[in-house]
């Protein structure tokens, strides 16, 4: 069964579920905490590109 929401486990990642979303946030991707994990959507007005950009972002954080 198809979803739009997807969670992420940065526990590993030597950062907070927290860290991860206000650095998110300043990469202009917004998230939220749910059960100590990121929380993301996507909506049926989402482009590919939009997917592509916020993916670009994690990437970054990530890296940095």
């Amino acid at each position: 069964m198809p979803t739009n929401i997807v969670f992420a486990d940065v526990s590993g990642t030597g950062r907070s579920a927290a860290e991860w979303v206000d650095r998110l946030a300043a990469e202009g991707v917004r998230v939220t905490i749910v059960a100590g994990k990121v929380r993301m959507l996507t909506h049926r007005d989402v482009t590919a590109a939009e997917i592509q950009r916020a993916l670009a972002a994690w990437r970054r954080v990530a890296a940095g």
